[in-house]
């Protein structure tokens, strides 16, 4: 992880000189303090973690009776943010003897759910995927931009079938409930809303 961290961070040094014919004045760092401004990483108080793991409940119990009509477009239980996707992330992993992965965090932007990571099943190394997720013709499509394996990349289709293979129980239960169904998926940095009518 370190060296990934330390490969980034020389492109983000030279990478700048190069494009702009060797200007030093990219490297004047400390002169644009607001586009150094370090990421704060925010953490959930207990009541809010108390609040993550209601919904996750209400969501585990309605995928258990497969009834959907438990949430309404303007139930609070049909947003999730960025932060509680990774506190949901990190306790699910958290109750495995032996996790399939590592170091995972979960990023929202632009339409897309990035998933970074250390896989330690079926074999080890880094990994990376960026997805968008659509509902058409009444099931979720996963669309992969990018993936990739050890720094390898991997063909977005074949991410894409193999997650929805492995998903598709979970598409199923989105479009089953007469009446009752997902609208659509809104992905954006305040987090995942899905849209049930």
């Amino acid at each position: 992880m370190k060296k990934i961290i330390l490969t980034f961070a020389i492109m983000a040094f030279f990478i700048p000189t190069i494009s702009h014919a060797f200007s030093f004045s990219d490297l004047m760092w400390w002169r644009n303090k607001e586009a150094q401004q370090e990421e704060v990483k925010v953490e959930l108080n207990q009541q809010q973690k108390i609040g993550v793991k209601e919904k996750l409940a209400k969501w585990i119990l309605a995928y258990k009776q497969n009834d959907l009509s438990l949430f309404t477009n303007g139930s609070r239980f049909t947003t999730i943010s960025e932060v509680e996707l990774n506190y949901i992330l990190q306790e699910q992993l958290s109750e495995y003897n032996n996790p399939p992965i590592q170091d995972v965090e979960v990023s929202l932007s632009d339409g897309k759910i990035i998933l970074k990571g250390y896989a330690l099943k079926p074999l080890r190394g880094s990994a990376y995927i960026e997805l968008r997720i659509e509902v058409m013709e009444e099931q979720l499509y996963f669309h992969v931009s990018k993936a990739r394996y050890k720094g390898l990349p991997i063909p977005g289709l074949f991410v894409g079938r193999l997650l929805y293979k492995y998903l598709e129980p979970v598409s199923e239960f989105f479009f089953t409930n007469e009446g009752v169904e997902l609208r659509d998926i809104v992905i954006d940095d305040q987090g995942i809303k899905f849209v049930i009518d």
